[in-house]
């Protein structure tokens, strides 16, 4: 696996999860409540629920087509769990927070924080999809279907419905 891969992305994560578990407990101290009372815990649950949806879905991804389209992963990024990279749903939560905070400041109701968020995470991939099928991490099988880029449009529809979740 390329090393600076790995190091941006457990950087990335790492550095969010801090942020969390502080703005988080400064949360809770000025709201005086709490449903998860320990910041960690609050973070982790998070990093871990974005990781799970990640990989169940890059999983079904590559195995069935859906929901991103036809595509598989080179031998580039290793170690795989059942044909996907472990950096891949690292990478899934590493951007998770971040865009939920985005969400957070764009939107006012629960609704609208989950689009926001939701679009701001598969915009994300608006800009990096290009760049990791050109660095050869994995490839599209994209004759006969519309496409941005080199990357059919069913995976940005894909990632937007995933990062809803």
């Amino acid at each position: 696996m390329p090393t600076g891969t790995i190091i941006v992305v457990a950087s990335f994560l790492y550095v969010g999860l801090l942020f969390a578990i502080a703005y988080y407990g400064d949360k809770r101290a000025d709201a005086g409540r709490s449903i998860i009372a320990n910041p960690y815990i609050y973070a982790l649950s998070l990093a871990g629920l974005a990781f799970a949806v990640g990989l169940a879905s890059e999983i079904v991804g590559v195995h069935t087509g859906f929901p991103f389209s036809t595509y598989a992963y080179t031998d580039a990024l290793q170690p795989q769990l059942a044909g996907v990279p472990i950096v891949i749903p690292l990478a899934w939560a590493m951007m998770s927070y971040p865009c939920l905070l985005v969400g957070r400041r764009l939107g006012s109701t629960g609704p609208r924080i989950v689009l926001a968020a939701g679009w701001a995470l598969a915009s994300w991939d608006l800009f990096l999809d290009p760049q990791m099928v050109k660095a050869g991490f994995w490839h599209w099988q994209t004759h006969n279907v519309v496409a941005f880029r080199g990357i059919p449009w069913t995976n940005y529809l894909g990632w937007f419905a995933v990062a809803l979740l």
